[in-house]
């Protein structure tokens, strides 16, 4: 038997915390577990049920088992198993909204048209085919709504939706939908969302009201906060989940206990799952506005404290890290299927509209721009071969990678502070194993 390469150990005043990226195993062990844990042939653990545990939890191994052919070939499986077809669909990529920092070119996108009903007909048949070439692997349909403003194009959405679910019926496959949305429409639609079969939502409240209102604001300049409130609230009550994203920056950190007093008082701290996201500089940004863009590694500090600010407060916490089999499903051809309002084909949500990186069109079908996607892999890298948080991370965002400007993930220069902050939060518990094999 032996260690595993991919063990965090983490000492307290009378425990330990061990954590094992490759099974997503977290475990609470005294001292004297810890100091049998530690012995090279474990032959003196005599507590079989602790010893089971470790192995179950993958802290300890074989010793002919090699992790990292276990890493390669789960990942190169998981490139080829097709159980559900993942689309991101951008119906229009107009916008309401003049947010300041938007990656996305205001002025070029409003100038699409809505997607036309060819292109509708044409990404029907588009699925349909999909689905036609791996009848009996596929699962499922994903649809995440997207934008632009998805709802400002909302009888699309009604039709498509439709049509989908047709399609699903007749070849017995699940439809799933979710929506990124600014919110602001939400409460004048909210009572037609049972004709689209949503199930979550992605909204974005960036800091206290004042703080949000000079960041997210209309066209015309007007702050959004109580608008976007009043949608998530109008959800929530139609049971409905939503994920709050929170973009940081200084402003948001200074001012987050407002924000949070703010979803206290209106009762929303345990209906929203609030996580803080980092605002990134993509090769087609606006740039309008200079963000507050921190390196990855001062992100991880701004983040480990607002995530100790929300543990603290009692809110819900995102972001356990648990072991992916991919970076994103973008590396999966059938997946992260993203779709422009003129059926341009993409990898990345954040390619949308950007047709020199397209990698098909719904009426054609897949180009060779998606072969560089679809090769694109952590093992490709020397330093991520032998990082020991290959299988949380999976060497990070594709597109970033392909851009050449690979990062690694925030959590590796905070672990031990985030782990025991799970711990105290949310993760308490003496059995002493904890594992996922979700992506």
């Amino acid at each position: 038997m032996k260690h595993s390469h991919y063990n965090f150990d983490i000492p307290g005043t009378k425990e330990y915390l061990i954590y094992n990226a490759l099974t997503g195993g977290f475990a609470k062990l005294e001292c004297d577990e810890y100091e049998k844990y530690c012995s090279k042939t474990f032959d003196n653990i005599e507590d079989r049920e602790l010893l089971e545990n470790l192995k179950k939890g993958g802290f300890i191994l074989p010793e002919d088992f090699d992790e990292l052919e276990f890493i390669d070939e789960r990942f190169e499986k998981i490139k080829c198993i097709h159980k559900a077809i993942n689309m991101v669909i951008s119906p229009t990529m107009k916008c309401n909204l003049a947010c300041i920092y938007c990656y996305q070119n205001r002025d070029k996108f409003n100038k699409y048209p809505l997607m036309s009903q060819e292109i509708q007909d044409e990404l029907v048949a588009f699925v349909r085919t999909l689905i036609l070439e791996n009848t009996e692997d596929i699962e499922s349909l994903k649809v995440l709504w997207y934008g632009g403003e998805p709802l400002m194009a909302f009888p699309i959405l009604c039709d498509l939706t439709r049509k989908f679910m047709e399609v699903c019926e007749e070849y017995g496959i699940e439809y799933i939908a979710d929506m990124v949305t600014n919110g602001t429409l939400i409460p004048s639609r909210i009572e037609e969302f049972s004709t689209l079969k949503l199930r979550k939502f992605q909204i974005t409240l960036d800091g206290d009201p004042r703080t949000h209102n000079t960041k997210r604001v209309y066209r015309n300049g007007e702050g959004t906060f109580d608008q976007i409130l009043e949608g998530v609230k109008a959800l929530i009550d139609h049971g409905y989940l939503v994920s709050l994203r929170i973009n940081i920056d200084e402003t948001v950190e200074k001012n987050i206990d407002a924000l949070l007093d703010v979803l206290e008082d209106v009762h929303l701290k345990d209906q929203v799952n609030p996580y803080f996201g980092k605002l990134r500089e993509f090769e087609h940004s606006s740039h309008e506005w200079e963000c507050y863009i921190q390196d990855v590694e001062g992100y991880s500090d701004t983040e480990q404290r607002l995530y100790e600010k929300l543990a603290d407060r009692g809110f819900r916490l995102a972001g356990y890290p648990f072991p992916r089999y991919a970076p994103c499903a973008s590396v999966v051809k059938y997946s992260n299927i993203s779709v422009d309002p003129e059926g341009y084909i993409y990898k990345c949500w954040h390619d949308i509209g950007v047709k020199e990186e397209a990698v098909g069109h719904v009426r054609s079908g897949f180009n060779g721009n998606v072969q560089k996607w679809l090769d694109h892999s952590p093992f490709n890298f020397e330093d991520c071969k032998r990082c020991r948080f290959l299988p949380v991370c999976m060497g990070g965002c594709p597109l970033f990678a392909l851009n050449e400007k690979r990062e690694c993930i925030s959590i590796r220069y905070n672990i031990e502070n985030y782990l025991k902050m799970m711990y105290k939060s949310r993760y308490c518990f003496k059995i002493p194993y904890q594992s996922s094999t979700e992506e």
